[in-house]
């Protein structure tokens, strides 16, 4: 209870997760924050969402993204009212976050990737990857020292 007689309520959601194995692991955590005025019929939810996501396998790549949220509350003067209300909030303000990621993933093989990848190395040749041609390569190599 605040002194004007509203009351702030604050929300968290959180979720961690990982997969030593599949070498990820991902963190989630979503802080809601609105002040109810007894008989008001509106009032403001505000809630910043903050998520993790780290893969490590053959390299260390780590994504962090952070949104804010703002929305204005209907029908928050009864008690169900308000309820309904928060938990729609939350639900709609996480999932355009869990959308957004979604479609980041989607083209992130096109888009970012591909834009941080260089083109050709320092040398600037191509560089095979076939393993057979370089492990003849070592071997004539490895022949040609011993003769």
């Amino acid at each position: 209870d605040n002194e004007d007689g509203s009351i702030t309520i604050d929300v968290v959601v959180t979720a961690m997760d990982h997969s030593v194995r599949n070498f990820w692991s991902g963190s989630w955590a979503s802080q809601w924050k609105t002040t109810l005025t007894p008989g008001a019929a509106t009032c403001e939810i505000k809630g910043d969402v903050r998520l993790g996501m780290h893969y490590y396998e053959d390299g260390n790549v780590q994504l962090r993204h952070s949104k804010q949220h703002s929305q204005q509350l209907e029908g928050v003067d009864t008690e169900a009212g308000f309820g309904k209300a928060v938990v729609a909030a939350i639900r709609a303000g996480d999932g355009k976050v869990h959308t957004a990621m979604e479609q980041l993933y989607q083209r992130m093989g096109d888009e970012p990737l591909k834009a941080m990848r260089r083109v050709l190395p320092v040398s600037k040749e191509k560089f095979d990857w076939t393993p057979a041609r370089h492990l003849v390569a070592i071997q004539l190599a490895a022949g040609a020292q011993k003769s």
